[in-house]
């Protein structure tokens, strides 16, 4: 007959008992039941049935006794597909001990007979009085309101013995009595917080289906559960009347061992409801930084250069997406928020802004703009392409996007969870080995709160509608022009700096006039980049300049306006203040031109009150070599070397003004020459002109001379008349 050693899995009745041996890592364990010889306890009900008087004390006399613990045993025989066998637990024979103690009867065995009749004697276990307490009463789901009693005492921890384990994330617990009641239930619990592996039961050809690692998973439940008094805490039921709970093992909650061996995945909606379900990520991150088991061909996304730092808010681009400059770098960095989808304004002129994307935007700006805040990086991956097609801008030269948190007012305040709090973006749901945000499970929390609320995006009312009067662009300049004395009538306006297109010119946005304008400073001017998508080459140090002004005025408040004038292209002119750290208005021109990112101009100078103020501090500025002026010698050097070399001697043929006239190069003047002998001898057999366009290159008559030269149409011919320039003369 079979013998050895063995740990007691779990405890059947007062006479019979589970042992499981041994096996390598990732075999299933070879399992015995085993009935005690010679001894017969009291019979647990069946399901539907009754216990018999001190069945269940029987049991639980033995289970308390040796589960979990070392044993040894002894195959004796087997009747009615039963073994039996007698089992010895630190030296003493169990089948013995049960008889000592009353909790079983001899059954043909002399010496326990004798055992039995000793206990009987002294009313031990089994054989006393027999009362109420003797036989449980058992409810079950088929005679008990389960989802009533679970609603009852939800978030509450119950004492509870764990009967049969289904799988990783489902056991079958016995539910003690709660206050005066005598009432165990008996009910099936599915883990909150995970989905575990499971056997789906068998093929058509009889072999088992099951995932990957659920006999593992299961047998590490096992010997940890089965047969063990748990505390455990009932987290409600799902819309089919399923139990849902955690269990607390001594060592913990068994849900994060399990995690932390890669047994199972997080369940996203039902660790909504668990004390700390951050925990669990951090579990499930443990594992898969392993690869262990189920994560074994898991990709951990690390992130590369700093996690933490302090930056300053340069402009929020939406609800979602900030581009700041970290405090020890000088470039500057777009980053989105991680786990959150704002709604989107609108990049088109003719195009309208999600519903609460504008809210989502001026939360944002007016709690950012400006400001430092710490980022946490919480992931970075590769840009995903949108439905147009089109990828958004990476953040690093790398070209991954960083997906962040932001900590603002010194550290104390989350700008992610405030804004899902607020109602103002939508949090982004993760598949369960996605990367997502450190403070996921916070922002659930703030979800749940906007949703009670019915906040932002969770109203039942209709969201509100922002028109602004786009004044933009040259289709827009007659418009623009009806607003421009309305707008000097109102001195001073409260503006918000939208775009930046060099340090002196901009986008604004105007409440008090509901608009959008383009505003260039008067009196001065800045370098310009090359606009986007057109022929042209940067300026000197108009980068620079351009960053100087975005980082100071920005989507700032404490930014006016003063309207002068508007320009033929729709453009508004004047003048733009800054409150500084005093609270006092100070002129934007003033502090560009001494920081060297831009200079005067002559013409735009006249009759403004500050001019010389202006004039002086370019001065300064030239002579401390600030910005621009330290560059510009060396350009102005270059360009006039450069000019030298291409044109050499010339003759001034016309000027237009101070700053405007054109040449001739004397090297080409027998070319002229013999050019305008050649348009002399073609006069009168030219074809009609009438039909130029603009830009068409044509023979005209100079009225001072009356000859011919060559023109340029620059504007619609009426009869054979226009507006022209003759190229070889520039008048």
């Amino acid at each position: 007959m079979a013998s050895g050693n063995a740990t007691v899995k779990n405890v059947i009745s007062g006479d019979t008992v589970l042992l499981v041996g041994g096996a390598p890592a990732g075999q299933k364990p070879p399992e015995m039941q085993i009935s005690l010889t010679g001894v017969r306890a009291p019979r647990l009900a069946i399901p539907g049935g009754e216990d018999e008087p001190f069945a269940f004390e029987a049991k639980e006399y033995l289970r308390k006794m040796i589960i979990g613990k070392p044993v040894a045993f002894k195959i004796t025989g087997d009747r009615n597909n039963r073994q039996f066998g007698s089992i010895t637990f630190e030296g003493a024979d169990l089948a013995e001990t049960m008889a000592t103690a009353g909790y079983v009867r001899a059954d043909g065995d002399d010496a326990m007979q004798a055992l039995t009749e000793a206990a009987q004697a002294a009313k031990q276990g089994m054989f006393q009085p027999v009362t109420a307490t003797a036989v449980r009463k058992i409810a079950t789901s088929d005679n008990f309101d389960l989802p009533g009693f679970a609603s009852k005492f939800e978030g509450r921890k119950l004492n509870a013995l764990v009967e049969y384990v289904m799988h990783a994330g489902c056991v079958k617990v016995l539910i003690m009595p709660q206050g005066k009641s005598s009432t165990y239930i008996s009910a099936v619990v599915f883990m909150t917080g995970i989905v575990a592996p499971k056997v789906k039961g068998r093929s058509a050809d009889g072999s088992e289906q099951a995932e990957p690692y659920a006999h593992e998973a299961k047998h590490f439940l096992e010997l940890r559960c089965l047969g063990r008094e748990v505390e455990l805490r009932l987290e409600g039921t799902d819309q089919y009347g399923n139990l849902f709970g955690t269990i607390y093992h001594p060592k913990g909650l068994i849900v994060h061992h399990l995690l932390m061996e890669g047994f199972c995945k997080i369940s996203e909606q039902s660790a909504k409801k668990m004390e700390e379900p951050a925990k669990l990520r951090e579990c499930m991150k443990k594992a898969q930084a392993a690869k262990k088991r189920i994560w074994q061909n898991h990709v951990v996304t690390e992130v590369t250069g700093e996690k933490e730092y302090m930056a300053k808010v340069i402009e929020v681009s939406s609800g979602d997406c900030i581009i700041v400059k970290p405090l020890n770098q000088t470039e500057e960095k777009r980053l989105y928020l991680a786990s959150l989808r704002a709604p989107k304004l609108a990049r088109r002129p003719d195009a309208q802004d999600d519903p609460w994307a504008f809210e989502a935007y001026e939360f944002c700006r007016k709690k950012l703009a400006g400001k430092k805040v710490k980022v946490v990086i919480d992931f970075q991956r590769p840009p995903f392409e949108t439905a147009t097609g089109n990828a958004p801008p990476p953040s690093d030269a790398s070209g991954n996007m960083h997906y962040a948190t932001l900590f603002y007012e010194g550290g104390k305040s989350n700008l992610n969870i405030d804004l899902v709090k607020q109602g103002l973006v939508a949090l982004q749901y993760h598949r369960a080995e996605d990367d997502r945000a450190d403070c996921y499970d916070d922002m659930i929390e703030a979800e749940k709160l906007a949703k009670d609320k019915k906040a932002g995006i969770h109203s039942l009312k209709d969201p509100p509608v922002h028109r602004v009067i786009n004044l933009l662009g040259p289709n827009n300049s007659s418009r623009a022009k009806s607003f421009t004395e309305s707008m000097k009538r109102s001195g001073q306006m409260d503006c918000i700096v939208e775009h930046v297109f060099n340090a002196g010119r901009f986008k604004l946005r105007v409440p008090s006039q509901n608009a959008q304008v383009s505003f260039a400073l008067a009196g001065v001017k800045a370098p310009a980049t090359a606009r986007p998508g057109r022929p042209g080459n940067d300026e000197p140090y108009s980068h620079e300049s351009t960053a100087w002004a975005r980082e100071l005025v920005m989507q700032r408040d404490g930014v006016a306006c003063v309207v002068y004038q508007s320009d033929k292209g729709g453009n508004f002119i004047g003048q733009l203040l800054v409150r500084n750290e005093s609270s006092k208005w100070v002129d934007y021109a003033e502090l560009m031109l001494a920081e060297g990112c831009g200079h005067t101009q002559d013409f735009s100078l006249q009759g403004m009150a500050n001019a010389n103020t202006l004039i002086a501090i370019e001065k300064k500025a030239q002579e401390a070599k600030k910005g621009q002026w330290a560059h510009r010698e060396a350009v102005q050097t270059e360009v006039e070397e450069s000019v030298a070399e291409s044109l050499g001697v010339v003759a001034i043929s016309h000027v237009e003004n101070a700053a405007l006239f054109y040449v001739q190069r004397a090297s080409l003047e027998a070319k002229l020459t013999d050019l305008m002998g050649k348009i002399a001898a073609a006069e009168g057999s030219c074809g009609d002109a009438s039909t130029a366009t603009r830009g068409n290159v044509v023979l005209a008559q100079f009225s001072a001379d009356g000859c011919w030269y060559r023109a340029k149409v620059e504007n619609k011919l009426i009869g054979g008349k226009g507006k022209g320039l003759f190229i070889d003369f520039g008048n």
